[in-house]
């Protein structure tokens, strides 16, 4: 786990910056908040990792970079120094091609900042509304 190694820290610090609660992490991901703590937990015996989907989910709905809550930093002083993976170049490029395509697609997908702002107001509308809202935009409700 050592590209999560500090991940415990870092999400904390993202949620207090977005000013949130665990719970409120755990609503975001589908998860039970418990989980959180255990991904925030100090002690190593305690703490717990998520998995792909959720770690994504996270960069989704926080609009947070893949890089903000992985250790990356020493893949870019030394690209050699990774971990080995069947199928992945020694050399060290892959991994580090592989995660740079994943989180440039993960970044193209976020909303920008103002897609953020329609759709935090869509869903402070009621039901009524946002039917309203999306007929208007030929988007069924389902």
């Amino acid at each position: 786990m050592r590209y999560l190694s500090a991940f415990n820290v870092r999400l904390r610090l993202i949620r207090e910056k977005h000013r949130m609660t665990p719970e409120d992490v755990a609503a975001l991901v589908g998860v039970d908040s418990g989980l959180v703590h255990k991904w925030e937990a100090l002690s190593e015996q305690v703490r717990c990792y998520p998995n792909v989907d959720q770690l994504i989910e996270l960069c989704l709905k926080t609009g947070e970079s893949l890089r903000a809550f992985l250790d990356l930093e020493h893949l870019d002083s030394d690209p050699g120094d990774q971990l080995s993976l069947p199928g992945f170049d020694e050399a060290g490029d892959d991994l580090l091609r592989a995660v740079g395509t994943l989180m440039e697609r993960v970044e193209s997908s976020l909303p920008d900042a103002r897609e953020r702002k329609i759709l935090e107001a869509f869903r402070r509308c009621d039901g009524d509304r946002q039917a309203l809202v999306l007929g208007m935009l030929g988007v069924s409700g389902d």
